[in-house]
């Protein structure tokens, strides 16, 4: 099972209670240059939960073609590569490089004769089986989680800007977040790229909490781990019933955002984790 957003302002997409997604275009742009596709895939030993983000440099052209193109593609690569295999991180390690790889040839090719600096975009994917998380980022979308019994959150992933690159020098996260070229990326997928290689990094969850999956649009707001945390704890209703609800989180993160100023677009994948066939 796949889902692909296509180009749409404003959408959920949905693969049952505890794994879904949200995108807006926000309040401050006219359309959504991002782009999000999850599915499910039937291993040998389980479900495994895939998740896409690619959100289009704004100052590109056709960036919201590439960012659509960029998630759809590497999502449904990464679900054939995980259908009907014995699940392991090594596996899934190799699969996402070439996930990546198959994503930037067919956002070249959709480009066309289109010169480098056209059809520029992110993509942060993620595969989630059982207690094991990987990874793989090209740009600045993130990947958090967030256990259910912490006042913080981890931060999965790394990005790749002029600001990531100030804070591994030692300047505090505000500071870098704050300078003037702080959101400028250093890696891309679109005609002209040198380097489309993702970080991939493994990560394992030993108790109950929310993956968060998200382009800037959400975290510019909370960049802090801890500031990522509170704001899912401010949208989570108190009773019980409702904290395995991703599709009302993820949206009420959106209007979360948007609340305060939705400057850019939004877009937010939830899944519950640890993983397993969530969508019975």
């Amino acid at each position: 099972m796949v889902q692909v957003s296509g180009h749409r302002n404003s959408f959920t997409l949905t693969a049952g209670s505890r794994f879904a997604g949200t995108s807006d275009a926000g309040h401050k742009h006219l359309l959504n240059q991002d782009a999000l596709a999850l599915a499910v895939a039937e291993t040998l030993q389980g479900d495994a939960a895939i998740i896409a983000v690619s959100d289009g440099v704004s100052s590109s052209e056709f960036s919201d073609r590439a960012a659509a193109v960029a998630a759809n593609s590497a999502c449904r690569q990464l679900a054939a590569s995980s259908t009907g295999v014995l699940p392991h991180t090594e596996r899934f390690t190799a699969a996402m490089v070439e996930a990546f790889l198959g994503a930037q040839d067919k956002v070249v090719s959709g480009a066309g004769g289109n010169p480098g600096g056209s059809w520029a975009c992110t993509l942060l994917c993620a595969v989630a089986f059982g207690s094991q998380v990987v990874v793989g980022n090209v740009g600045d979308s993130r990947c958090y989680w967030v256990p259910d019994d912490a006042d913080n959150a981890l931060l999965f992933s790394r990005d790749d800007s002029i600001a990531e690159e100030h804070i591994q020098r030692g300047i505090r996260r505000g500071i870098a977040e704050a300078a003037r070229s702080a959101h400028a990326i250093t890696k891309w997928l679109g005609p002209g790229a040198h380097n489309v290689i993702p970080s991939v990094q493994v990560h394992t969850i030993d108790r109950p909490g929310w993956l968060l999956v998200c382009s800037d649009g959400l975290w510019n707001y909370a960049s802090q781990p801890a500031q990522l945390a509170a704001a899912l704890r401010a949208v989570t209703p108190r009773h019980a019933k409702a904290i395995a609800n991703a599709p009302q989180l993820a949206s009420r993160l959106v209007e979360w955002a948007c609340a305060r100023g939705g400057r850019d677009n939004i877009t937010v994948a939830l899944l519950r984790t640890p993983y397993s066939d969530y969508t019975r």
